[in-house]
């Protein structure tokens, strides 16, 4: 289904998907049973049939495969690993023997995390230095619009899993998790007043220069996340943890693209592996430059 899904986003590839075998819960059109693969197939509208291998046994794949054969069609193999590893693949051959290899993702090399680190403290240093008469200011105006204290305390996890304790400045009520954590919804009660304006703008995170320039997190990466959401989300999405590859960011190419809030957890994953895989300075520049273009004219999902 996933694959499915793929094809249908990438028009430009030229594919259209006709249908699946054997799918009963598939959310799109299904054509029958496994065993009804040779009537398909007689029809005439199949150019290509796409096995997605960890749902056969061996033993009836090759049977598949036996009547796919009798035809002019190509055939594609969806392997099961494909939900293990990343997409950051090189394709070997071994004396005709078709070998992946999985290349190290590019912030595992020395060189490109002490470039990064170079950045996130000029830019965070900088950036401290200009918006202190900013930072004061908020700090006054969340102390003045709500009792308690100025900051928000919360651990969170980074890189490899490492624990660390996230600063913002306090959004909700000081007993907003009496009845347990939860996500952040639109107009969600647990808000104060000007906390709204303070997130929908994103300024409650500034503090998290702090934790880049005490190198708990970096500018951009994975958004991160609490130990309890970690260990639930590890066990229900596939990949997950491998958003701990790299330090975790005040934004990244999930946030950039809408995906903050109330969104799809599957949806953050995809965007954030994405920039794990795909990382360069450049791509951080990117990043930084349409977040702060958000700031200025608003964000989706910022609430």
């Amino acid at each position: 289904i996933e694959t499915a899904k793929r094809l249908e986003q990438s028009p430009g590839l030229g594919y259209t998907v006709v249908g699946h075998l054997g799918l009963a819960q598939a959310d799109r059109m299904v054509l029958g049973e496994l065993t009804d693969l040779s009537a398909v197939l007689a029809k005439g509208e199949v150019d290509e049939v796409w096995f997605a291998l960890g749902t056969l046994p061996p033993a009836q794949f090759t049977e598949l495969l036996a009547v796919v054969s009798q035809r002019a069609i190509r055939v594609r193999l969806v392997p099961e690993v494909s939900e293990l590893l990343t997409t950051n693949l090189r394709m070997d051959s071994l004396g005709g023997v078709p070998l992946l290899t999985l290349r190290e993702t590019p912030l595992r090399y020395w060189q490109n995390r002490f470039c990064k680190r170079l950045l996130d403290l000029t830019f965070a240093g900088v950036g401290v230095a200009l918006i202190s008469p900013l930072l004061l200011g908020i700090a006054l105006w969340v102390k003045r619009t709500s009792p308690g204290p100025i900051f928000y305390r919360q651990e969170r996890l980074s890189r490899d899993g490492e624990s660390f304790y996230i600063y913002k400045f306090r959004t909700m009520y000081v007993d907003a998790e009496a009845s347990g954590p939860g996500w952040t919804t639109q107009n969600d009660k647990r808000v104060t007043p000007g906390g709204s304006f303070l997130r929908r703008t994103s300024l409650d995170e500034l503090p998290q220069l702090l934790n880049v320039l005490t190198g708990d997190m970096s500018l951009v990466g994975p958004r991160p996340e609490r130990p309890h959401y970690v260990a639930q989300f590890r066990q229900e999405i596939p990949k997950y943890f491998d958003r701990h590859l790299v330090k975790t960011g005040i934004t990244g190419w999930a946030q950039v693209h809408g995906l903050r809030g109330d969104t799809s957890i599957p949806e953050r994953v995809r965007y954030d592996l994405y920039y794990i895989e795909n990382w360069s300075l450049l791509l951080d520049l990117r990043i930084l430059l349409v977040t702060c273009w958000q700031v200025i004219w608003g964000q989706p999902n910022a609430y």
